[in-house]
Order: C-alpha cells, then sequence, then structure tokens
C-alpha cells in the first residue's frame, strides 16, 4: 500500500469508486424489488394449486426469488463493476491517451469503441456469481426469518439483523 501512495497517491484507492457508488441503490433496488415480485408470484402460484397455507413458501421458492433477483441485478452490476474494474487497472497502461478520465469518460469511451455490448463483457460470469449469490443470501435470510422470527412480532430487529448477518457470511 505504501508503495501505491507513493507513486500514485492515496487517491488511487478510490479509483473507480464512483460507478458502484453510483449504481449500487439501482443494484439493490432492482434486486429486493425482483425478489419480491418472485415471492408474490410463487404465492399465487401456490394458491393456484391449492396449497394449504400458500403464503408460506418453501426453501426452492425462496432459492428460486434470490436466484431471479441475482439475473435482474447482474444487468446492472455487469457494467457498474466492468467500468470499476478497468479504473483500476489503468495504472498498468502505459498509453496515457488510453487512461480514463473519471467514470463518465469510460462509459463514453467503451461504448464508443464496442458499443453496450462492450460494457457486457463477462456478463455470463457475473450473472452465474449473482443467481447462486442471490439464492443462497435470500434462501438463507428467509428460512432463517421464518425459523427464528416470533410470528406474533414478525419484526424483531435483533432477530431480523442477525438473520441477515448469517446470510450475508453465507452469500459470501
Amino acid at each position: 500500500m505504501r508503495s501505491i501512495a507513493i507513486s500514485e497517491g492515496y487517491r488511487t484507492f478510490y479509483k473507480g469508486t464512483t460507478a458502484p457508488l453510483t449504481g449500487v441503490a439501482f443494484c439493490t433496488s432492482i434486486q429486493f424489488g425482483i425478489n419480491e415480485m418472485s415471492k408474490s408470484i410463487c404465492q399465487n402460484y401456490n394458491i393456484k394449486n391449492g396449497k394449504n397455507n400458500p403464503m408460506k413458501l418453501s426453501t426452492t421458492q425462496f432459492v428460486l426469488s434470490g436466484a431471479l433477483a441475482g439475473v435482474g441485478y447482474s444487468l446492472i452490476s455487469t457494467p457498474v463493476e466492468h467500468m470499476k474494474i478497468r479504473m483500476q487497472n489503468q495504472n498498468t497502461v502505459l498509453d496515457p491517451k488510453m487512461k480514463f478520465n473519471g467514470t463518465l469518460d469510460a462509459f463514453k469511451r467503451i461504448t464508443g469503441e464496442y458499443g453496450i455490448k462492450g460494457l457486457y463483457k463477462a456478463f455470463g460470469t457475473t450473472m452465474t456469481r449473482d443467481v447462486i449469490s442471490f439464492a443462497i443470501f435470500f434462501g438463507t435470510y428467509e428460512e432463517l426469518k421464518q425459523k427464528y422470527s416470533n410470528p406474533l412480532n414478525k419484526h424483531n430487529l435483533p432477530v431480523l439483523m442477525a438473520c441477515g448477518a448469517i446470510s450475508g457470511v453465507a452469500l459470501w
């Protein structure tokens, strides 16, 4: 870290963070929105198929809902991460004309040279990671929440926080 800070300055540790910071709210809203929509579709499926407690989803339904959230999330996270990685790795670029002057410059130059598809390089890999990650995350979270939440007091903050923490560990 010291040698990087000396050669490039401390600001270099934050190169490429503008894209994820601006994209994280949008990505997260998509992730949670699709997960909730998918859970609702599963509940409607349960109703149509005469399940005894149609609002109670199975582990498979929670995992599937999380996986679909991962697909939606990767549609936004792929270009955001692509720009971030390109910005972080530009110290290896020898030609100063090839270096980006920020996230907007990276976006314009990548799409200018390769089109929108240039931002989606490695989409398959990112989507695979996100589908697996969010299937595990949401599946674990919902199962823990159902198991440890008191039905009369579903909004027990410490329990929900613990469920979220354990789910986050399972994701990673």
